[in-house]
């Protein structure tokens, strides 16, 4: 039995959607157990047949940690909350990982005080899988990490090949560095010196060079590194460019008959197509570098997202994705 736990607060749309998750869930896998953590209310509103499901279980608290409070007052003084108990139940072995949606800074903090970090490890790293038309690829750092030297990008790097080669099979993920362009000169001093650490023949990566924001959604990496600011802002604006592109179709389709009927027609393909670009909002993102998993929800998922990315735990879980990082990066030794 796999057992997930589950932070139902803390995101913009309530702990309903993701209670709403969960029963399909427990339908599609009988393998699967659900740990709630929620406020004493929202168990009380919760429908009856999750309280009453064999494979559900609940730990209630009145602390919540609100989206912007500051990480290190969370760790200092919510310790107890729906976040910090459901990753202690992850840090004791009671629950095999944990999925929230909750304050990303506050849950870098409590991730790595509380699950603990890899061995040789500074600092966890945000993930998330971006579509090309030929798959997927990761991106990393998104938001976990505003700022980050040389040594903590290698670190991304190492993570990123070990987590690319389990998802995708591929024995030699193929590693870029975001820049501002592809040629040998450019970039500050800080992505030159991360472009000559990840070219170090005894690390044995499959370094193919800088890659440019066009390229994000490009068969070109399989991991693509980037630090925190830049990743997020990267994420962001993505899903306002998908945004506006839904709300111009809309508006379209209520000022034009020719255009109403063209995007009827195409309404199958622009699902697709707009499903594949909300991935990062729809799988979640994975912090990487921790001894158990954590997956961190979008604020503003719903049902269907938040079943994604219980879905991508549980198979982390069963791949023992992170004890084949902590495997990697002790072969590798001292970076």
């Amino acid at each position: 039995m796999i057992t997930i736990a589950v932070d139902a607060m803390g995101g913009d749309e309530g702990p309903t959607v993701v209670l709403q998750s969960l029963s399909p869930l427990l339908h599609a896998f009988p393998n699967l157990s659900i740990r709630i953590f929620c406020t004493p209310d929202t168990h009380q509103k919760a429908p009856g047949s999750l309280i009453r499901h064999r494979r559900v279980q609940w730990v209630m608290t009145s602390t919540v940690v609100a989206q912007d409070e500051w990480p290190a007052s969370v760790l200092r003084t919510k310790q107890n909350s729906t976040m910090g108990l459901a990753l202690k139940a992850v840090a004791g072995g009671e629950v095999d990982a944990c999925v929230t949606s909750g304050n990303t800074g506050a849950l870098v903090a409590l991730s790595k005080y509380l699950v603990g970090l890899q061995p040789g490890l500074d600092r966890p790293a945000l993930g998330t899988w971006l579509p090309s038309l030929d798959g997927q690829h990761l991106l990393l750092d998104i938001g976990a990490n505003l700022h980050c030297d040389a040594e903590l990008m290698l670190q991304f790097a190492l993570m990123g090949a070990v987590v690319a080669e389990q998802v995708l099979g591929n024995p030699s993920p193929r590693i870029a560095l975001l820049n501002v362009g592809t040629e040998i000169q450019k970039g500050g001093d800080r992505l030159q010196a991360v472009h000559s650490a990840l070219m170090r023949p005894e690390l044995q990566l499959n370094y193919v060079g800088y890659v440019e924001g066009h390229d994000l959604f490009a068969d070109k990496a399989d991991v693509i590194l980037c630090d925190g600011f830049v990743g997020n802002i990267s994420i962001k604006a993505c899903e306002g460019l998908l945004d506006f592109i839904q709300q111009s179709v809309l508006k379209s389709n209520a000022s034009n008959i020719k255009a109403k009927w063209t995007a009827k027609l195409l309404s199958p393909f622009l699902k697709k197509a707009f499903r594949a670009l909300d991935a990062p909002k729809s799988k979640g993102a994975v912090m990487l570098g921790l001894v158990k998993p954590v997956v961190k929800c979008h604020g503003r998922s719903k049902s269907d997202d938040w079943a994604s990315a219980i879905q991508y735990a549980y198979h982390e879980v069963q791949s023992q994705v992170a004890g084949k990082v902590a495997q990697r990066l002790a072969n590798w030794g001292p970076m």
